[in-house]
């Protein structure tokens, strides 16, 4: 599972589909982030702690659903916009760091009930890292896409 953006006004027969995250999945209105663990958002919230919040594909989509959807449910060029600002703001705090980490879950840790979900951090090394901040800058770049072309975003999450 997982969060599919499309660039709605562009040719959706040459747009990526499934699991590629690539400059040339970009070029051609289509990004993916993952669910999981290791997902972007999931990277932006282990090391941007003030903005764990920020980043849930799907309470983005709900939080936001008044401002930055129309009634189709697609992200507006306006919405885009105000995303870039806050993945922006995320990667300007990301890079002033030294050390990053990945916060997932412990399967290993004992739980009281269904509901107790205990996190542990793992340290990332500097080639997951770039990996981490590449998909980042991918998705700066389909929203200015997206922008520049004045399309509205097909959000599937």
């Amino acid at each position: 599972m997982g969060a599919d953006l499309y660039i709605k006004d562009m040719d959706r027969d040459s747009q990526c589909t499934g699991f590629e995250v690539s400059e040339r999945a970009v070029k051609v209105g289509y990004f993916r982030d993952c669910y999981n663990d290791y997902g972007l958002f999931n990277f932006i919230r282990s090391n941007v702690p003030s903005m764990k919040d920020e980043f849930s594909w799907w309470q983005m989509s709900s939080r936001y659903k008044k401002t930055w959807f129309d009634k189709d449910g697609d992200m507006t060029v306006e919405g885009a916009k105000a995303f870039r600002k806050l993945v922006m703001r995320a990667r300007r705090i990301i890079e002033s760091k030294k050390l990053y980490q990945l916060l997932v879950y412990d399967h290993d840790a004992p739980k009281t009930s269904i509901t107790d979900i205990k996190m542990k951090a793992i340290p990332l090394n500097k080639k997951d890292t770039e990996g981490f901040l590449s998909h980042l800058n991918l998705l700066v770049k389909f929203l200015n896409l997206a922008i520049e072309k004045n399309s509205p975003i097909e959000w599937s999450v």
